[in-house]
């Protein structure tokens, strides 16, 4: 009889981890949606507000911080549609812990390199605006360009920081309590912890 109550206790137990990691992974992958759709609507405002702009530019420079907006915004709806989609099909019940924490840890590292990545294009920015300051015939143009950089990279940069941050605040507080480093002959792993 106490070894039923073990065999029930242990399946449920196990049942209810399972439970846990599934749902942790429905917010890992609801953060991402929500990070992709946040980039794909600034990126669709701003083709539509690009386009309206170079309709009723009145300057060499506006027309090109708008053209430069849109082009930037094409890009960045290029990399959210195949992002939206691996975020809304991966099946958060097909991770075991191990690739859970992988897919975690992987998160985290492809946001803050896009964070650092987001610094070089403000850097982009900014070289542009100081190249126009010679009097060019271009220099317009490079000031327009410059600001549209410097702002659509800041934008990527706080919402790459905040990613990052938030994916791993999600780790710290809900998945290393879960999981649990173990070591033996065969190697290093990771534990469901009951």
């Amino acid at each position: 009889m106490k070894s039923g109550f073990f065999i029930l206790f242990c399946i449920l137990s196990l049942t209810v981890q399972g439970q846990r990691l599934e749902q942790y992974n429905e917010q890992m992958y609801r953060y991402n949606k929500n990070g992709w759709l946040t980039v794909g609507g600034w990126s669709v405002a701003n083709i539509g507000a690009g386009t309206a702009g170079i309709l009723t530019a009145k300057t060499e420079q506006t027309k090109a911080f708008h053209q430069m907006n849109i082009m930037v915004n094409v890009v960045n709806i290029g990399f959210t549609i195949p992002g939206l989609i691996t975020a809304m099909r991966n099946d958060p019940a097909c991770f075991d812990p191990k690739q859970t924490y992988q897919a975690q840890l992987r998160q985290e590292k492809v946001y803050l390199f896009n964070a650092g990545l987001d610094l070089f294009y403000m850097a982009g920015g900014l070289f542009l605006r100081s190249s126009s300051q010679n009097e060019t015939e271009w220099s317009p143009q490079l000031k327009g360009f410059g600001n549209s950089i410097l702002i659509q990279g800041a934008f990527l940069f706080c919402v790459d920081l905040s990613m990052t941050l938030l994916h791993r605040r999600h780790r710290l507080k809900t998945l290393d309590p879960m999981l649990q480093m173990s070591s033996g002959p065969n190697g290093i792993g990771l534990k469901l912890n009951l």
